[in-house]
């Protein structure tokens, strides 16, 4: 597919701990002369979906799509997502409950955002096995260009 994958690995207990480094470490990437910067999407599952959120809420104007997997934002700013967002959840999970990414889509969507969720009914926390597995959630993603 055409795209590059940055993976980032973080060291730490939380991401929280260097937010600000995840965040240059983002601006370094989307700086390069190979990255097209309208086609900046960003993904994560738990710990790296809680970070997803943040970095969208905070950090809206950077990306054009995104999938996060198992994690949860914060509803008060949810507001300030309008790029497109494929939420998955497993409706097993007893690590991040699957609520925490239905108030996030249902959130963004009642503020004229475009989110939506995928609950998979089988699955525990390891969703991800089923949202990169799919070549549908890269095409998805491809789909999406930021337009200014």
């Amino acid at each position: 597919m055409p795209f590059i994958i940055v993976a980032p690995y973080c060291e730490h207990f939380t991401w929280i701990e260097c937010f600000e480094t995840l965040t240059s470490f983002v601006d370094n990437i989307i700086d390069k002369d190979y990255v097209d910067s309208k086609r900046v999407y960003i993904t994560g599952s738990s710990m790296g979906g809680y970070t997803c959120w943040a970095q969208a809420v905070m950090f809206p104007e950077k990306f054009a799509a995104a999938v996060i997997c198992c994690g949860a934002g914060m509803y008060f700013a949810s507001d300030r997502i309008k790029f497109p967002v494929w939420a998955f959840h497993g409706r097993l999970d007893n690590i991040v409950l699957p609520r925490e990414s239905e108030i996030m889509v249902e959130r963004i969507n009642n503020s004229g955002g475009n989110a939506k969720l995928t609950i998979a009914d089988e699955c525990s926390h390891s969703v991800w096995d089923i949202a990169f597995t799919s070549h549908d959630t890269f095409y998805w993603l491809l789909s999406n260009k930021k337009e200014s």
